[in-house]
Parts: structure tokens; sequence; C-alpha cells
């Protein structure tokens, strides 16, 4: 997948999470795809993933936003402004690639998880912490880490993209997690995404370094 797919992907899945947010009463295939501007046939299958991923739901012939979404948004309150921005898109980009999506800020020499979306690639929340530089277990909403002993703090201490493919827990797997920082912040606040994804398949870490890249870049846009 190139990084040019990966924008077209998220922007779409977004678009559509857009849309069926401004419905309250739920939005029909037809009209959502004229909404968006994209084939019918598009929206469909796209709706058709996100509703068995519980990210939208169906309810007859209308689709509404999914618990999946709802509980997203009760996580913490701050800060508002990037969480807005964030989670429509973490959430398309864990539906893209089945990772473990982490947003995290900067407060002084920690990092501050504040907002997490699960993904379906077993053994990646079971990462080991490394020093320095290493996949941090997914964890919930507000935990605390050193900036300087993750991945995700090695690409904010240096304000660009970083990869990196860890050993996994089975034989021949490995754990690729690629970080990008969140550009055009308010107030000077230091963000960064992160994507983390048990996989065998080498290539598979630049594939999602695209896809984690093209999502910062969204969530700058919308900022």
């Amino acid at each position: 997948m190139t990084p040019d797919d990966s924008i077209g992907v998220l922007a779409r899945i977004t678009a559509i999470f857009e849309a069926v947010g401004d419905d309250d009463l739920g939005i029909g295939v037809s009209e959502l795809a004229a909404r968006v501007g994209l084939p019918k046939s598009t929206v469909s299958r796209l709706v058709g993933g996100l509703v068995r991923a519980h990210y939208l739901e169906r309810d007859g012939t209308r689709i509404r936003l999914g618990l999946r979404l709802f509980e997203l948004g009760q996580l913490a309150e701050t800060p508002r402004l990037l969480r807005r921005a964030a989670l429509p898109v973490m959430s398309a980009l864990c539906g893209e690639t089945g990772a473990d999506i982490e947003l995290s800020i900067r407060d002084g020499a920690d990092l501050v998880r504040i907002a997490v979306v699960r993904g379906r690639s077993p053994g990646a929340a079971g990462a080991e912490s490394r020093e320095p530089g290493t996949a941090e277990p997914t964890a919930p909403v507000g935990e605390r880490t050193p900036v300087r002993s993750t991945v995700q703090g090695r690409a904010v201490l240096a304000r660009s993209p970083h990869a990196e493919l860890l050993p996994g827990a089975d034989p021949g797997a490995g754990i690729a997690v690629a970080v990008s920082p969140v550009t055009a912040m308010p107030s000077g606040i230091e963000a960064a995404l992160s994507a983390t994804l048990v996989t065998h398949d080498r290539r598979g870490l630049s594939r999602l370094a695209s896809a984690v890249d093209a999502a910062a870049a969204e969530i700058a846009r919308r900022l």
C-alpha cells in the first residue's frame, strides 16, 4: 500500500464517520454515498467492515455511529481539541491496519496517553518494555511513560517519524511500531500518534509507517 492509498482509505472512512455523525437518526447507504461523494458499492463495503468492528451499527436500512466510537468519546476530556480531531482518524487507522493505536502528548519528561484504540492484532498489547526505545504495552488512557524509554518518545524528541521492528514472543514474528509526531499543535503541545502490530512480514513495518504518517497529517489538518 502506498502513502497515497493510505490517505485515500483514511479520508473515505473519516468522511463516513462525519456524515453519519451529523444525523442522530441514522442515514441510509444511498444517502451516505451521496453525501461523501463515493460510489454506493464502495460505501457499502466500507460500512460493512465498520459495522463488523462496531464502529458503526445498523438499524434496519439506516446506519448510526456504533458503540466503539461512543466508548472512545467517553475517555479523558482533555485536551479536547486534539482528541476531537484525532479519534475518528485513529478509529479509521485501526480499522485499516488492525493495529493498536495510541495518541500521546509530552508533559515534561513523560509521555501521557490521551487516547487508545485497540486493534485486532494478537500479542501487540503484550510487547515487553525494553530500554531504550521499545514498544510500550497498550495501557489505559492517562498512563505516563518516560519520554526517553519508548519508540513513541524517541519520535517526539527527534520531532520526526520513527519505526522499529522489535522481537516478538512467537518465532518468526516481530512487533512493528510506527510513530509520527502530530505537527501544527496548538499551544506548542508535542504529540505523537503510534501504531503497534504483530507481523510476520518485515515489509509490514514500512506499510504501517506510511499509514501512520498519513493519519498524523490528517489529524494536523483537522486542528
